[in-house]
């Protein structure tokens, strides 16, 4: 099982653009459905920061979205 963490900042004026974009690979997940892998995004507190993590018992489908 593998695990990938990524964390980012946007600019405060990108937050809406960058949820949008999160929104739709959430949205691909749903109609893809990869099999072995969860998927979940955080946006912290600060409201700039987000967290991507992927945890996937085969190789990474995420690139390939």
């Amino acid at each position: 099982m593998r695990r990938v963490v990524v964390r980012y900042r946007v600019r405060p004026d990108r937050v809406e653009e960058n949820e949008r974009l999160v929104r739709a690979v959430y949205e691909e997940l749903a109609a893809v459905q990869p099999e072995g892998l969860r998927y979940a995004t955080v946006k912290l507190d600060d409201g700039v920061t987000f967290v991507h993590v992927a945890v996937h018992e085969t190789e990474n489908p995420l690139p390939g979205l």
